[in-house]
């Protein structure tokens, strides 16, 4: 059998130098395959690579037209099994069962399938993108159906006089309480949702999730049911069950539908009971690309001049889940080498590097990002990465630490990149520290992409933008989604980074030092070239990449 490798070079969608490129930086990433790496990085497309697997296997590849979807195909295989081994059934006739897999060669899970529906199985290969789409028009909407059910047997065991006497611990490890919680993650994984919010309303329970950065809520629950599905997630998460008066934090590892998740779970009291969020950190190997994050060329050029100085603060800024981590580490990978010691301080540790030092602050213990800085200065560091610069002492050790030769990368909360230098003025560093340390600021926000299954072309109205408008003037085709079963009717799939870089130079330098405002600061990078978090946007908007909406929301 042709290694898959190979047969996409047969095929002319890759050359053997790329491929032995690739081939190396998978072995980086423990558990990551070739053609999932090669996708990622825009090398080949989802079609190519099922189109060479589709040969390597000498498996037919299943098409949409394929599916018989009046045969009631949701009965023939049950929908845990569907998700859990990714497989779907495509047409039955005369007992023979027609399975589209994305692991056609795993006979376990053939003969599960075979023993779970009695009928003899023809197997295709099938695309995870055609998968995803018809899953929902065989399935329907089972989170809905499942839960339906799940409610009414939680209801039926808090009618038990033993629960009246508030006895939670008699039903948290009880199945159907456990069945819902578990329900409500796979939904969040379904989604590839970041964050869980599980919320008690006047006269219910809601569930929303943070899909691409927006809120969209799916479930509900009566509220008598609350105190179960909170107290079941405080345990899962190693919290006090008890105690629901104040604050709780904690974490747990949970293995859905195969894919290992570490869950960072928050739960705080409230009017109505208490809300628990939980962020969802995908354990996977991630590979980090400065050139595949999202940067134009001209940013691009600008943060890696930034990059080649050897000492100096470095500050990415924006809002929490703005992206800011994934640029760091892109960096920090870039700047990884054996002749280099680079050591970070996290909450939380959310990328692991290999040949890097990674210290996770823990409160409870001491272990934070003041006392780990003064440690870690100590331990002969060339770059350092603190994951937040949060108070003045913290800055402070930062900033010496920048002027007396290391490389230090932080992030900031701040609302552009020239703000930045306010906040640190504000954080009483005097203005000679803050420019003889500062090297450069990269300010982002992450914009939602266009539903590459369901977007279209229009040509707009005049906006009011200068730069836009001189564009539809020409009459300008813009792309917009119409909302489909794949983007969840959103119009939207995914999302991009847009970007401010700041690149400080002798000139930025002495208004600093002068005290001048942040206006004509910002004036003076722009004059020398600086793109703006909006000007960045719009380029994206004329490239059809994202909408003139979704620039507008998050840049204002």
């Amino acid at each position: 059998m042709l290694k898959i490798g190979q047969i996409l070079i047969k095929k002319g969608f890759i050359d053997s130098i790329n491929l032995n490129n690739y081939l190396a930086k998978q072995r980086e990433v423990p558990g990551e395959r070739i053609g999932k790496l090669l996708i990622s990085e825009g090398i080949i497309t989802e079609e190519q690579l099922f189109s060479a697997l589709s040969e390597q296997y000498k498996i037919p590849l299943c098409q949409e037209k394929d599916f018989k979807l009046e045969q009631n195909l949701g009965q023939k295989v049950n929908y845990n099994l569907a998700v859990k081994y990714k497989l779907l059934p495509v047409k039955l006739k005369n007992k023979v069962l027609t399975l589209a897999m994305q692991e056609p060669l795993n006979l376990a899970i053939r003969e599960e399938i075979k023993s779970s529906t009695g009928y003899r199985l023809k197997i295709k290969l099938i695309s995870e993108k055609l998968y995803n789409k018809i899953k929902k028009e065989i399935y329907g909407d089972q989170y809905q159906k499942d839960q339906k059910v799940l409610i009414g047997e939680v209801e039926d065991l808090l009618k038990e006089e033993k629960i009246k006497k508030n006895n939670l611990n008699a039903i948290v490890d009880d199945a159907p309480v456990v069945k819902l919680v578990n329900l409500i993650i796979e939904q969040a994984i379904e989604l590839d949702a970041s964050d869980v919010h599980i919320e008690p309303q006047p006269d219910k329970i809601r569930v929303r999730y943070r899909v691409d950065g927006i809120l969209i809520e799916k479930l509900s629950f009566p509220k008598g049911i609350a105190p179960a599905i909170i107290s079941r997630i405080k345990i899962i998460a190693g919290m006090d069950i008890t105690e629901r008066r104040q604050p709780q934090d904690g974490r747990l590892e949970k293995n859905i539908n195969g894919q290992l998740c570490d869950l960072r779970v928050a739960v705080i009291p409230t009017i109505y009971g208490e809300k628990a969020v939980m962020r969802i950190l995908p354990k996977k190997g991630q590979l980090l690309n400065l050139e595949k994050i999202g940067f134009t060329s001209v940013n691009l050029n600008n943060f890696k001049k930034i990059l080649n100085h050897s000492s100096g603060i470095i500050l990415l800024t924006g809002p929490t889940g703005s992206g800011k981590t994934t640029t760091l580490f892109s960096a920090l990978d870039r700047l990884n080498d054996p002749a280099t010691n680079i050591t970070t301080i996290e909450d939380p540790v959310e990328y692991k590097l290999k040949g890097i030092t990674q210290i996770e602050t823990e409160e409870k213990t001491g272990i934070n990002f003041l006392t780990s800085l003064r440690a870690i200065l100590r331990q002969d560091p060339d770059i350092i990465m603190l994951g937040e610069i949060r108070d003045e002492e913290t800055a402070k050790i930062a900033i010496r630490a920048a002027i007396t030769g290391h490389l230090v990368f932080s992030t900031l909360h701040t609302i552009n990149a020239v703000s930045s230098i306010t906040r640190l003025l504000e954080m009483n560093i005097p203005p000679y520290l803050v420019a003889s340390s500062l090297s450069g600021v990269v300010a982002q926000r992450l914009v939602r992409k266009i539903c590459p299954e369901c977007r279209k072309s229009y040509y707009p109205v005049r906006t009011g933008i200068r730069k836009l408008d001189n564009l539809i003037s020409e009459g300008i085709e813009l792309k917009k989604g119409r909302g489909c079963s794949v983007c969840a009717d959103q119009g939207y799939k995914g999302r991009v980074p847009i970007h401010e870089v700041l690149m400080l130079d002798d000139h930025l330098r002495e208004l600093i030092m002068q005290g001048q405002s942040e206006a004509a600061m910002e004036a003076y990078a722009i004059s020398k070239g600086m793109i703006t978090l909006k000007e960045d946007g719009l380029d994206k908007v004329v490239s059809g990449i994202t909408t003139l909406e979704e620039v507008l929301r998050v840049t204002g």
